[in-house]
């Protein structure tokens, strides 16, 4: 029987403007923990599967992990590892409206 992840997915999203082009990035960041120990998992992928390039990220040893650099829309975050079942998260990034 395979485990589920337990992910957080920080909701605090960077937002980088760029003035000249009038167009905005955008940073998705979190936390991978087990779901029954709470411990972090590293080497975990996180896959935005519909972005162009493809934009993925693995956890580090605390079990965190950055994508950078992703325009506003609407994405599915995979989350896979060996031995845990595969997870998506569906989400919009939208544009800025006031840097913080």
């Amino acid at each position: 029987m395979k485990k589920a992840l337990y992910i957080f997915i920080l909701l605090t999203i960077a937002f980088y403007g760029n003035m000249a082009a009038q167009q905005s990035s955008q940073n998705i960041r979190g936390i991978i923990l087990d779901k029954q120990s709470q411990f972090p998992i590293p080497g975990v992928n996180v896959i935005v599967m519909n972005s162009s390039p493809q934009k993925f990220a693995s956890s580090d040893i605390d079990g965190k992990y950055k994508i950078t650099e992703l325009a506003p829309g609407r994405y599915d975050l995979k989350v896979s590892y060996i031995g845990y079942k595969e997870l998506y998260y569906p989400m919009w990034l939208l544009h800025q409206v006031k840097k913080w």
